[in-house]
């Protein structure tokens, strides 16, 4: 005995309605995303017990609060001895 296959009718009204609820929050995402500023995070650590994850965690959270759109990331590690040793006193 074949088993009759039924469908619940869809509520078009309902759909529609969500679909523009959608649009309406990706519009909104999209203006806000463009709102933001933007900014590259250049970050220096000189000897092998600093982590580089840790500060790079707290810029996060300060360009977070500050509404940055983080687009480009920067790290560098480098000693004290081999930056004098290349020129590089900038440290």
């Amino acid at each position: 005995m074949a088993r009759a296959l039924r469908a619940d009718p869809i509520d078009f009204a309902a759909l529609f309605t969500l679909h523009v609820e959608l649009q309406r929050c990706e519009a909104d995402l999209t203006k806000r995303e463009a709102d933001m500023k933007r900014a590259a995070l250049s970050m220096r650590v000189s000897t092998l017990d600093q982590h580089p994850e840790t500060r790079l965690y707290d810029l996060h959270q300060m360009a977070a609060q500050r509404d940055y759109r983080i687009v480009e990331e920067y790290t560098d590690t480098i000693s004290q001895g081999q930056a004098a040793r290349s020129g590089r006193n900038d440290a």
